[in-house]
């Protein structure tokens, strides 16, 4: 798979998570690494946008925000969530 250099607008990204099956109102459990999605229009926020619009008001996008030092980090301090989580805190 080639990665793009050129940024992919939210509205390719939310057509080819729908022709994947992506339902609206559905439940949608993301676990990635935005490196590996490669350039999207408005970066970590555009995916996430991206991900909302497929799923509407109805479904639910659910982000898992575990790391290794979970067990010792507890204040939230410190940890390393990566970009998807950190974009997503409100």
């Amino acid at each position: 798979m080639t990665v793009s250099r050129q940024p992919v607008a939210m509205s390719e990204l939310a057509a080819q998570l729908r022709a994947l099956g992506v339902p609206e109102g559905g439940v949608l459990l993301v676990h990635t690494s935005f490196s590996r999605i490669g350039a999207v229009e408005n970066g970590p926020l555009g995916l996430i946008g991206a991900l909302q619009a497929v799923l509407g008001p109805t479904g639910t996008l659910v982000m898992p925000s575990m790391t290794d030092e979970d067990d010792h980090c507890r204040d939230g301090e410190g940890l390393r969530t990566g970009v998807m989580v950190t974009a997503r805190r409100p």
